[in-house]
């Protein structure tokens, strides 16, 4: 299934109908939420749910609830919006996540695949795991955690003085190496291994690793 909004109207394709079978959700766009329905008949809160960057979604689209505790995503290749709780969340397998933790001080785990991680409020850490991974902060203390073996990630938005980089168990900060190119900061190993790419901001040294 893939949603896009198209002018005023929210299009959802069935991918897997050979017909190419559409719905056309006339004057209705994606942050419009009073509109939609829980399973129980109750209405989504809009005010738990932050609807940005994303205007063309495949094979899958969750938000949860406002009250939900889940602990991990069984869609693959999934767009999840959480919600503002403390939220600890792992994606599904080794698909190309894309995981927005809103609000609450959220721990998001992409696994295997190309994840996108979004913290947005709160003190939230984020682990790719393997895979080329995108880390967005958002507001607050984050910690992005970065691994040897396991891709180069790309933190976007590192704020200097108050996110830092959790090193996984094979690395020491001493035996970090940062340079710089192109206005941004390159991480990489002694061995030349290269572990991130730290966008829009140089001038770091190994104190932002913990």
């Amino acid at each position: 299934m893939q949603l896009t909004q198209n002018g005023d109207d929210l299009e959802i394709t069935f991918l897997g109908d050979e017909t190419g079978t559409q719905l056309v959700l006339q004057d209705f766009a994606l942050d419009q939420l009073d509109n939609l329905l829980t399973a129980t008949g109750g209405t989504v809160d809009r005010g738990n749910i932050l609807f940005s960057d994303e205007s063309d979604f495949a094979d899958s689209f969750d938000v949860f609830d406002a009250d939900s505790t889940r602990t991990r995503i069984w869609n693959l290749n999934s767009v999840t919006f959480l919600n503002d709780l403390d939220n600890t969340v792992h994606g599904f397998g080794s698909s190309d996540d894309v995981i927005n933790g809103l609000g609450g001080n959220d721990t998001l785990a992409g696994r295997s695949g190309n994840d996108t991680l979004r913290g947005g409020d709160g003190d939230d850490t984020l682990d790719g795991g393997y895979g080329d991974d995108i880390y967005t902060g958002g507001a607050g203390a984050d910690v992005f955690v970065l691994n040897a073996g396991q891709g180069v990630d790309t933190i976007t938005d590192f704020e200097m003085g108050s996110d830092r980089i959790s090193l996984g168990s094979r690395l020491h900060p001493d035996a970090i190496q940062l340079s710089e190119a192109n206005g941004n900061t390159l991480v990489q190993t002694a061995t030349n291994e290269q572990l991130a790419v730290i966008e829009g901001i140089t001038g770091l040294s190994n104190a932002i690793f913990i």
